[in-house]
């Protein structure tokens, strides 16, 4: 390529600071990524000697070129930033009536991040190979905590991606490999085993109740009481709660499944004092929930219910109670560990799907409130046994 050692050496004296490319030997603006050059456009004649132009498709190709990909030059098709933008969208359309929830909308984002930063915003969804895919479950592995957060990460990606397909916007299902496999169920069975239980055992509640002030102790007390996860204690509504009756009627906002379950007296006073307490100016969102922070704003977030867990973890490190993986889901496995053999009953409480191979779930109607009743007993029972000085015990 002819060019003149003059312009090259005046387009790199003239280079700004911090500029990424060089003027190569041949006339064109170069960079060495992964031990290989790539030139990205000549350097020419004019005040800036062809920067910007080469700069643009730098900034255009880069996120290929880190990850090891050759770009799709001029190419036309779906890109992977363009898929996982229309995805987004349809999901956050489905946040907005309710068919959603926001926490699973960020999961998605999250997940859509690590695909398009892995796999190139550029890149044609068309061309991705099982190589790439083996790629992006290696990021996944980086940054995920265990198997079975890898497991659901890999579901959400595969989500993305037959999503594509079934909406006509790639001509055929992608090509994961085997690479792209979920951890296989003698891994997670490994890992949970030494991970050792994540449930809250008895003294463990007894010990959050006493450090817990309000409306935690409430929260964890319904976390104990009814089964009810982070996310869905901090979005709790008012008219889910029976406070004359003492029932709780909430169907799980991620599934619908029905759930109802008695309330313990300690549950009805702590919710009697939250719904006292709730400030008197608050915000739309805020309105109707029976947990609202001093400043009008509900616990829950966009982000779901990361204000109550980070309340909880700062009251369990102090008491060497926390460790990796053990959250306010501990309270729950402690509800379905110790609520009895009446299964079906245990189920309503907790909002568990029937079985398909469950045909007596699938036919029954409802399940008896004394049933539930005895479900809610057993659990206040052994959570304060009889003869117990603590509070909600007999005494």
């Amino acid at each position: 390529m002819p060019h003149s050692t003059t312009r090259l050496s005046a387009a790199k004296a003239s280079r700004p600071a911090g500029y990424p490319l060089f003027p190569h030997a041949t006339g064109r603006w170069a960079k060495k990524v992964r031990g290989r050059l790539i030139y990205f456009g000549a350097v020419t004649e004019g005040p800036d000697f062809g920067r910007q132009a080469a700069l643009e498709r730098w900034l255009e190709e880069k996120d290929d070129w880190l990850a090891g990909r050759v770009p799709q030059r001029n190419g036309k098709g779906l890109t992977v930033k363009s898929l996982v933008n229309a995805y987004l969208n349809t999901k956050k359309k489905l946040v907005e009536n309710g068919e959603m929830t926001a926490q699973a909308h960020v999961h998605a984002t999250r997940a859509g991040k690590i695909m398009a930063e892995t796999l190139g915003r550029t890149s044609l969804v068309s061309m991705l190979t099982p190589h790439d895919f083996g790629r992006l479950r290696d990021a996944l592995a980086a940054v995920d905590t265990s198997p079975a957060t890898l497991a659901v990460d890999i579901g959400r990606i595969r989500a993305v991606l037959n999503w594509a397909y079934k909406n006509d916007l790639i001509e055929r299902p992608p090509r994961y490999g085997s690479a792209f496999d979920k951890p296989s169920a003698s891994i997670l069975r490994r890992h949970r085993a030494a991970r050792g239980s994540m449930m809250f055992e008895r003294d463990e509640i007894r010990a959050m109740l006493d450090a817990a002030g309000e409306p935690l102790k409430t929260m964890i007390l319904l976390g104990i009481n009814c089964g009810l996860g982070s996310a869905d204690t901090a979005r709790l509504p008012v008219h889910a709660i029976d406070l004359q009756s003492g029932w709780l009627d909430f169907p799980r906002p991620k599934t619908g499944i029905p759930r109802r379950a008695k309330l313990w007296p300690e549950t009805v006073a702590g919710i009697r004092q939250a719904l006292d307490t709730r400030p008197a100016k608050m915000r739309p969102d805020a309105v109707g929930l029976v947990f609202v922070e001093a400043d009008g704003r509900p616990w829950v977030r966009s982000r779901g219910a990361e204000r109550l867990t980070r309340e909880l973890r700062s009251m369990l490190k102090p008491l060497g109670l926390w460790k990796p993986g053990r959250a306010f889901y501990g309270l729950r496995r402690a509800t379905e560990t110790v609520g009895g053999t009446d299964q079906a009953a245990l189920n309503m409480v907790m909002g568990h799907a029937a079985a398909a191979s469950d045909m007596g779930a699938i036919y029954r109607q409802r399940v008896d409130d004394a049933r539930l009743e005895a479900v809610a007993e057993r659990i206040r029972s052994w959570l304060w046994p009889a003869g117990s000085d603590a509070e909600g015990g007999a005494v």
